[in-house]
């Protein structure tokens, strides 16, 4: 192997490490956000309950 496809071979390497590593800090950013969501999700069930407990509970006129 020379020199210049020596050195191709190592671009070609740093390029898919690049890419690797920027799909991989995509996917724990997707992953954490996710995990941000599920508890929002479950916050808004708990105040839908609350808020219509309250409805069921007010006086009527």
């Amino acid at each position: 192997m020379n020199y210049f496809g020596l050195a191709g071979f190592t671009l070609f390497l740093g390029f898919l490490i690049d890419r690797v590593h920027h799909y991989l800090q995509k996917l724990i950013n997707l992953r954490s956000n996710a995990g941000t969501s599920k508890e929002e999700l479950e916050n808004l069930k708990k105040k839908l309950l609350t808020l219509k407990k309250r409805k069921i509970n007010l006086p009527r006129r």
